[in-house]
C-alpha cells in the first residue's frame, strides 16, 4: 500500500545490516610506525581493482599486549553492492610476496562462529540401477 502523506513518501529506510563491511584477512602484522603507509597501500590495491576506498574507510584492529596489528582489517563501503564487488575481486589477491588477502562479509563471521564442530559422516545412499531412457525407446521399436 502506498502512503500519500509527504512524510511517508520521503521517509529514509535505515539499513541496520552489516553487509556493507568486509573483513580482509592476510594483512601484514605491523607496528604503529607503519600504520599510515599500510592503510594507503591497501587503499591503492583496492582502487586498482575498481573498489574505490579511502584509508579512512579502513579500520585496523590493534593488539595492545604486543603493540602490533592483528593481521586483518575491516573495510566499510557506502553500499552493499560495492562491498560484494570488492569481496569478490579482492579474495585471493596477492598483496605482496608473503601475504594474500582472504575476504569475508562481516555478517558471516557470526555464522561461522556458531557452526557445530562435531563431525557427522554422511549416510551413503543405497545403489539402485536405473533404466536408461535411450535403451527403453530402442527396445520398443
Amino acid at each position: 500500500m502506498y502512503c500519500f502523506r509527504p512524510a511517508c513518501r520521503y521517509q529514509v529506510r535505515f539499513d541496520d545490516s552489516l553487509d556493507n563491511i568486509i573483513v580482509v584477512d592476510g594483512v601484514p602484522v605491523i607496528d604503529k610506525s607503519k600504520v599510515e603507509k599500510l592503510l594507503a597501500k591497501i587503499s591503492r590495491e583496492f582502487c586498482r581493482k575498481g573498489a574505490l576506498i579511502k584509508p579512512s574507510d579502513i579500520f585496523l584492529p590493534w593488539d595492545d599486549s604486543t603493540d602490533k596489528s592483528k593481521g586483518f582489517v575491516f573495510v566499510d563501503f557506502p553500499t552493499v553492492d560495492e562491498a560484494i564487488f570488492a569481496l569478490n575481486i579482492m579474495n585471493g589477491h596477492h598483496f605482496d610476496a608473503r601475504h594474500q588477502f582472504k575476504t569475508n562479509r562481516f555478517s558471516d563471521i557470526e555464522r561461522y562462529e556458531n557452526i557445530d564442530a562435531t563431525y557427522v559422516p554422511p549416510v551413503p545412499e543405497t545403489y539402485r540401477p536405473r533404466v536408461s531412457l535411450a535403451w527403453g525407446s530402442w527396445c520398443q521399436r
